[in-house]
């Protein structure tokens, strides 16, 4: 064979990889059951203490069936599911976690997101009703059977919601903390801080702040517990109260943290809750705006689009917004020197603006 023989069959053969890689893309694109598939085998491994109860080493398919109260064919069937999906290993007639199932999805892991996952697996409902919530808005949200829980229900799973938010930011967090010069801040508001899980960061990253979390009864509960888990409960006061109906001080602060709040929120209460913000600010004082931005044309990058659907769903007004509209509420609000920080590419980026 000569070398121009020899050159055309490289090129045809790489044809060949490139039209299959390409097929392949397609039908995983336009063929998603597989996602939902491997999506729904982890949330319902999660929902029986699968991962759980292997913390402690392998274990057989019997002694896993009946401390999860499952079927014995039915559990046999999930777990060689995951063994595929990589998320167990199967030695004989032994199941263990992979090492970062172990990592992700064991309790007292510092990655842990095993509580945040079951409220997502206790949300599937409501996607299945995404085409009635496009269709009919987001206020259509109500007709559905999960808001007619009793209150005890609403407040288990409000504390639920608050913890596994907390687990799966932790790692985010301590890196917001390092990226952020927070030195000259002796006092910082977080609005909306949840479990307080990036105050207990920043607090401990700058030895002279102190954070108070803004929050609704039920996470400033979990807010406390943890501020004093952690030992910083001097330093870490918890204030409850609602940040579209309560003022946030007069010139209090020397920083306002806002993280993951405004895609909750409509265009116009951001606005609201920006401008009270900047009242609570101390002259010199800044705003540190974290969420999901999409780009201005709205086509990219994935997560901030893909995370509206879930805005759609589970909110009464709330959207991601493209960086160049909140840079423009807080220029007509009369923050100055604006500046952008990007925390995971593609997925949060910060922006933080100055008090004259």
């Amino acid at each position: 064979m000569g070398l121009a023989d020899s050159e055309t069959r490289k090129m045809t053969t790489r044809a060949r990889t490139e039209a299959w890689s390409s097929a392949t893309l397609r039908e995983e694109k336009f063929w998603p059951i597989d996602l939902f598939t491997r999506s729904l085998t982890l949330l319902v491994a999660n929902k029986l203490g699968v991962f759980e109860q292997l913390a402690g080493g392998p274990r057989p398919l019997v002694d896993i069936a009946t401390n999860s109260g499952a079927d014995l064919k039915g559990m046999r069937i999930l777990l060689d599911a995951l063994v595929v999906l990589e998320y167990l290993k199967k030695t004989g007639e032994l199941y263990e976690n992979e090492n970062d199932t172990t990592l992700y999805m064991t309790k007292g892991s510092r990655e842990y997101i095993g509580t945040r996952l079951l409220h997502i697996y206790d949300g599937l409902d409501r996607w299945l009703r995404l085409e009635d919530l496009v269709r009919h808005g987001q206020k259509y949200k109500y007709r559905l059977p999960e808001f007619h829980k009793t209150p005890a229900e609403q407040k288990k799973r409000t504390r639920e919601f608050t913890i596994g938010l907390s687990e799966s930011s932790r790692s985010t967090a301590a890196l917001v903390a390092k990226m952020l010069d927070l030195r000259g801040v002796k006092d910082l508001l977080d609005v909306g801080g949840g479990a307080g899980t990036y105050s207990i960061e920043f607090v401990r990253k700058q030895p002279k702040l102190r954070a108070v979390v803004f929050e609704l009864p039920i996470p400033a509960r979990v807010a406390r517990e943890q501020a004093k888990a952690a030992g910083l409960e001097k330093r870490i006061r918890v204030e409850i109260g609602d940040f579209l109906s309560h003022n946030l001080g007069k010139q209090v602060y020397d920083a306002v943290f806002l993280s993951n709040i405004i895609h909750n929120l409509s265009a116009d209460d951001n606005r609201r809750l920006l401008e009270k913000a900047w009242v609570s600010l101390r002259s010199g004082g800044r705003i540190i705006v974290k969420d999901m931005m999409p780009n201005d044309r709205r086509d990219g990058p994935y997560y901030p689009l893909i995370f509206a659907l879930t805005m759609l769903m589970f909110t009464d007004s709330g959207d991601t917004y493209s960086e160049a509209e909140v840079r423009r509420w807080l220029k007509e609000i009369g923050f100055v020197r604006l500046s952008r920080k990007t925390v995971i590419r593609g997925e949060n980026s910060i922006l933080i603006g100055w008090k004259k």
